[in-house]
């Protein structure tokens, strides 16, 4: 297989780790608005549907990889940029854009994920702070519905009640 038909599939996978980051960022939103409004159904549908567009991206970015790699082998050092210089104009502009466009839409989603990761530590210590302060004697422990310890580790706790 020759560069440019090399380039072309890559291309094809690069427009198709893009529509997955669109779907994964539209679910980040809905994530976040389940929060917001404590609507916990629209959670966990939300994070299953995450879970399964994550598993989507990781086949894709391995065939893209695995396609780089046997296409550029020793001739460039296996370095992308190098591989992309190596093509012909048209391919080049389109490979090294698309490049870009999925490496903006990978930080934008990082960063919003990275904004509600600190909304979420805050609302974390508000509500630790307050028990604390209410009731001293749970020695920083979250109770469960049956009244079980659940620990002090609020990284994977959901709250369902508003004070």
């Amino acid at each position: 297989m020759n560069n440019t038909e090399n380039a072309v599939q890559i291309l094809r996978i690069f427009d198709e780790e893009f529509a997955v980051l669109v779907e994964i960022e539209e679910l980040q939103e809905v994530v976040e608005a389940a929060v917001y409004e404590k609507k916990w159904t629209n959670f966990e549908n939300a994070q299953n549907c995450l879970n399964k567009l994550c598993v989507q991206l990781e086949e894709l970015e391995a065939r893209r990889i695995t396609l780089f790699q046997n296409q550029a082998g020793e001739n460039t050092g296996k370095n992308f940029y190098a591989w992309a210089a190596s093509l012909p104009e048209p391919e080049r502009t389109q490979i090294m854009n698309g490049y870009r466009k999925l490496k903006y839409k990978t930080s934008s989603i990082k960063s919003q994920n990275e904004a509600f990761g600190a909304y979420l530590n805050d609302m974390q210590i508000i509500v630790m702070g307050f028990l604390d302060a209410v009731f001293p004697e749970r020695r920083a422990g979250i109770y469960g519905r049956q009244g079980s310890i659940r620990g002090a580790d609020m990284r994977r706790a959901v709250l369902d009640k508003q004070f």
